[in-house]
């Protein structure tokens, strides 16, 4: 497993730089947005603070964006990035 980011003090900040990235994906169709959200939602699901229901939705979801970042393919060249 990938290495995933660490949020000792504020947990939530997973969920809320997931959020944000899966917003910002609906701008620009990046397969690193939906990459850097996988990330995130993995990190949400692997915390045990948070509740069951949460972790198991962010696990789902992070298939869900695993599964939209392959078919995203590479980057078309000059495509800016937000």
């Amino acid at each position: 497993m990938q290495n995933l980011p660490e949020y000792p003090d504020q947990p939530e900040l997973a969920l809320v730089a997931a959020l944000t990235l899966i917003s910002r994906y609906s701008c620009c169709r990046s397969p690193a947005l939906a990459d850097a959200a996988v990330t995130q939602l993995q990190a949400v699901a692997n915390d045990m603070r948070f509740s069951g229901e949460l972790r198991e939705c962010a696990e789902q979801l992070a298939g869900f964006w695993q599964r939209r970042s392959a078919a995203s393919g590479p980057v078309a060249s000059g495509q800016v990035l937000h």
